[in-house]
């Protein structure tokens, strides 16, 4: 999985997805590297919530884009 960081395979499935109207992604808190790809791409953290992965109590952070655009567009770079 960390060979294929950077590599522009998250950048691509985001913008594949992200669309033209208001949407919601869920970050685990803690991990930095997702947090601040989704705050170059303009979502904002709107609130966080307590979850469950495994065994484990976990928070999310709960990132929005309103305006339903994303910051960058394909082939920019942030």
């Amino acid at each position: 999985l960390q060979s294929a960081q950077g590599a522009g395979f998250g950048r691509a499935l985001f913008e594949s997805v992200a669309g033209n109207s208001a949407f919601t992604a869920f970050v685990v808190d803690g991990n930095t590297r997702a947090s601040r790809f989704y705050e170059r791409s303009g979502g904002r953290i709107i609130s966080s919530r307590p979850d469950r992965i495994g065994d484990s109590d976990i928070m999310e952070l709960v990132f929005a884009w309103t305006d339903g655009g994303l910051r960058w567009k394909a082939g920019q770079e942030s």
